[in-house]
């Protein structure tokens, strides 16, 4: 029995090696100050079965600094949702930053 469901199953992983990134990682340019650094915002998801994650400062700022290497400043964050899919709990931040 065994070896009948390894073909599906090893199929099904190499699948999921194929998936695209979803487009929440990229960061959307929002504008530009008045001097001409370019406006950022992404959004940071943390997810868990057993309660509510709140998304880290630290993880912000890791992030933010993926997009802006040189530094930035952040003018605002929004959007702290929380909702449960199947008994998972998500919960989203988006975060607006400038770039130094």
């Amino acid at each position: 029995m065994l070896k009948y469901l390894m073909i599906p199953l090893c199929a099904g992983l190499v699948a999921c090696g194929d998936l695209p990134q979803t487009s929440d990682r990229a960061p959307r340019e929002i504008g530009q100050t008045e001097t001409g650094k370019p406006v950022y915002q992404f959004r940071l998801t943390r997810s868990n079965a057993l309660g509510i994650t709140p998304v880290s400062s630290g993880a912000i700022a890791a992030r933010a600094l993926e997009i802006c290497p040189t530094g930035y400043r952040e003018i605002g964050r929004t959007g702290e949702v929380t909702r449960r899919i199947s008994g998972v709990i998500y919960t989203d931040v988006d975060v607006t930053i400038i770039c130094a």
